[in-house]
């Protein structure tokens, strides 16, 4: 089990819905994460978030990317004990929520810690946001 938390939240706006992203350092050590577990703006891809519409995947509109596998450390921050970072991006620039419907999303990151050699799963609750 992962010493990291994540905690997702939802804006709904006028000119889209922002998804928020709170990762968190629960445990007593210092914790190594790859850049690619927050969310970014800048990025033309979204891959570390699912997003369903009343219990079917919405179409995703983003880019399809090959990921190679991260540097450490240069592809890595690190996150003290009890720390926490926050990052967001604008939903709908990755997903179709032109649809009205009940939608759901959920963060999952697969992280290698280099500290036990192991890949640790980054998983937030669901959470539930109406599109009218």
């Amino acid at each position: 089990m992962s010493q990291i938390t994540s905690e997702l939240h939802i804006v709904t706006k006028e000119d889209g819905v922002e998804i928020k992203l709170k990762l968190c350092n629960k445990g007593k050590s210092n914790y190594f994460l790859s850049k690619r577990a927050r969310l970014s703006k800048k990025n033309k891809w979204l891959n570390t978030i699912k997003v369903t519409r009343n219990g079917e995947s919405a179409d995703y509109t983003g880019i399809m990317v090959k990921m190679m596998a991260a540097e450490y450390p240069a592809d890595y921050f690190e996150l003290k004990p009890d720390e926490c970072k926050t990052s967001s991006t604008i939903l709908n620039q990755y997903y179709d929520l032109g649809k009205p419907g009940e939608y759901e999303a959920q963060y999952k990151f697969y992280n290698s810690n280099h500290e036990t050699d192991e890949l640790d799963i980054i998983r937030s609750e669901i959470i539930k946001f109406i599109v009218k």
